[in-house]
């Protein structure tokens, strides 16, 4: 982790403590509760950016209890302060409408003082008081079902039609798994689950997009067995994601190897049903570098033969971790004539409304889109990183059927 990066997370938890503070304490006129609450939100995440600044520096992973309770505070602290926020506004307009009746000479049926025994007569603090309850309660409630909702992972049914798409693959069908993220904190039953989810919906091929794994290989690698069990006529293959290269890009290459999977370093390779054919490729996230760089027209170059055009007339298939890299090489997806790409990373956003935000680094959140006149299906991925929670963004798993126009 660099200096700016840690000095952001310093700055997001004494922002955020500044204002859980204004709220929880100044706002209300504060009484020891609210002092308490304050100090715990504020503590919870500070210790959160301090556990995630001293593992990303030193390299290692804290217990996983530990994980889950200070990465849930995260989610807490999130809900709990989107709601403080439209307190915190309802209180200053209350006391703008207020103080602005004083000045004028109006009478005003709302105090803003104390009684003689130093007890709050004020309607406006009392209201604020008992909605600031209810901000906490609300934090609490959306953290707990955002808990409950990131373990219902479903299938996604999804059909595309291409035009150009080759009859004989009418109807052919693709599991996409992304953002599976396993790491400390993965229950041991989370990943056969979902190999069992895939493996029923019997799809022609299986692309798992990058994101595997958060952690070390040496102690992610062994509970990964499951994926082993994974089947699909032409196969299951894998590319890297960003979290892959915090850690060892090359090592996760082998162990994924090592795992029969079929790993798309910057390579691809033609599918044939008759006299037609497809092209899978896949490249690298974009955060690799040298040998590890993404390289499409590498990867199309491996897996045609000669290097690509768009009037080869082969229709491509490209896997790639997150959505803008359709843009890579100054666009040259659109240039050999992809057609279609399958990307994650997004999480959907995963903790609403966080996914208005993804939008400034993405052109797509998720579900299907046409972006740079490629079709993306961009899936909202399995697993969580951060908080093991969602909010707005149920996991899931698209099985993508290709058509042709009827």
């Amino acid at each position: 982790m660099t200096i700016l990066g840690a000095l952001r997370y310093v700055i997001l938890a004494v922002v955020a403590g500044g204002f859980l503070y204004y709220c929880l304490v100044v706002a209300t006129r504060a009484r020891r509760w609210a002092v308490v609450v304050a100090v715990l939100l504020t503590l919870g995440l500070t210790t959160t950016v301090v556990t995630t600044i001293v593992a990303r520096v030193a390299g290692t992973v804290p217990h996983p209890l530990w994980l889950i309770v200070t990465t849930s505070g995260v989610a807490v602290v999130l809900y709990t302060c989107l709601a403080l926020t439209v307190v915190c506004l309802t209180n200053l307009i209350w006391w703008l409408i207020t103080t602005r009746r004083g000045r004028s000479g109006q009478d005003s049926s709302v105090e803003d003082g104390l009684d003689h025994l130093g007890r709050i007569t004020s309607l406006r603090v009392r209201i604020v008081r008992v909605l600031t309850v209810a901000a906490i309660v609300f934090g609490l409630v959306m953290t707990s079902v955002g808990y409950v909702r990131a373990r219902s992972i479903t299938l996604t049914p999804i059909s595309v039609a291409f035009a150009d798409l080759p009859p004989a693959f009418d109807q052919m069908t693709i599991a996409l798994v992304s953002d599976l993220h396993v790491g400390a904190t993965t229950r041991a039953d989370f990943l056969p689950r979902v190999v069992d989810q895939i493996n029923a919906a019997h799809p022609d091929l299986i692309v798992i997009d990058g994101d595997v794994v958060d952690g070390p290989v040496a102690k992610v690698q062994p509970r990964l067995s499951a994926l082993t069990r994974l089947s699909a006529p032409y196969g299951v293959v894998v590319t890297t994601g960003n979290h892959e290269f915090y850690s060892d890009p090359a090592g996760w290459i082998r162990a994924f190897e090592e795992l029969g999977l079929t790993v798309l370093d910057n390579d691809g390779f033609a599918i044939q049903r008759g006299e037609e054919k497809i092209e899978v490729l896949g490249v690298n996230d974009a955060r690799g570098t040298d040998d590890l760089a993404p390289d499409l027209e590498l990867a199309c170059r491996r897996a045609h033969g000669a290097t690509c055009t768009a009037d080869d007339s082969v229709w491509r298939l490209l896997a790639a971790h997150e959505p803008k890299q359709v843009f890579d090489q100054d666009g040259l997806a659109k240039t050999i004539g992809v057609e279609l790409q399958l990307s994650g990373h997004t999480h959907g956003g995963q903790l609403w409304p966080l996914n208005w935000f993804v939008r400034w680094d993405q052109p797509t959140v998720d579900g299907v889109e046409v972006v740079d006149s490629v079709t993306i299906v961009t899936s909202r991925g399995v697993g969580t990183w951060g908080p093991p929670i969602r909010v707005g963004a149920d996991p899931q798993i698209p099985v993508i059927t290709l058509r042709r126009p009827a």
